[in-house]
């Protein structure tokens, strides 16, 4: 079960970072101006924190634990992913105890 949850994650998050990392690399290359480059980071956050979300949704556990420590984290975090995160606190629901 947890190899199969790591995998999701991965297959979930992998394009994600791989899109955030080719904007730096963008950005690093061209020399991006500052206000030009806050735009394209803002539309990549835009884009992502729902998807964000609803992967950790799904992958339960662990994974929404660990977003509800980052949404309490808004220096880690663009606002976007804070706000998203902050459903997990109230809206999930918790899982049954194993015995």
């Amino acid at each position: 079960e947890g190899a199969r949850r790591a995998m999701k994650m991965y297959g979930s998050f992998g394009p994600i970072v791989l899109s955030y990392r080719a904007l730096e690399l963008k950005h690093f290359i061209l020399k991006t101006k500052q206000e030009q480059a806050d735009k394209e980071w803002e539309n990549l956050h835009t884009k992502y924190a729902d998807e964000v979300l609803d992967s950790i949704k799904d992958l339960k556990g662990f994974y929404i634990k660990y977003g509800q420590v980052l949404a309490g984290r808004p220096d880690l975090l663009p606002d976007i992913y804070v706000e998203n995160f902050r459903t997990l606190e109230d809206s999930v629901t918790p899982m049954p105890k194993s015995e």
